[in-house]
């Protein structure tokens, strides 16, 4: 029998039934726009704060728009973007410890931003608008899917 091998994007996100496929034309993908795009703002001249504001604007939101119409498990992935966006804003090795930068200004980071978290967190915010009382039709998808372990009931329990 002969595999499905056909290719369809969606909104800039390439769907198939090959996982391999899947995780090139997606991931990868994403790896390699970042890194040419934050290569045409690395040879102007700007500060920390401006390298940071710049991936805060720009890069972040491409890789979030992405992330957020497939299911991102893979924590390589998330490590070589947070990599490219840390010697980006760098410009080479990092100089100070992550988590440093990360904080507020207010304990003396400079609020650098942290994409997994970033990522968890529009995961649970989708959680909460499917919670919500409001009608939408992707609702009635997501409930016919879940309606077997239990529906909306299973996000209101308390697990601990």
């Amino acid at each position: 029998m002969e595999a499905i091998s056909t290719i369809v994007k969606i909104l800039g996100v390439h769907f198939t039934y090959d996982s391999q496929q899947f995780s090139q034309k997606n991931f990868e993908s994403i790896e390699k726009t970042l890194k040419e795009y934050l290569k045409g703002w690395a040879s102007r001249g700007l500060t920390l704060i401006g390298r940071i504001q710049i991936m805060k604007s720009f890069a972040i939101p491409k890789i979030l728009y992405r992330v957020a119409l497939i299911s991102c498990k893979k924590t390589d992935f998330i490590k070589k973007i947070n990599d490219q966006i840390y010697s980006f804003a760098w410009k080479g090795k990092d100089k100070v410890k992550l988590h440093s930068l990360i904080n507020s200004v207010e304990n003396g980071g400079l609020k650098m931003p942290d994409i997994g978290p970033m990522i968890a967190a529009q995961r649970i915010s989708c959680l909460k608008k499917y919670l919500d009382p409001y009608p939408a039709s992707w609702k009635f998808f997501l409930d016919h899917y879940l309606k077997n372990v239990g529906g909306k009931f299973l996000f209101q329990c308390n697990f601990d």
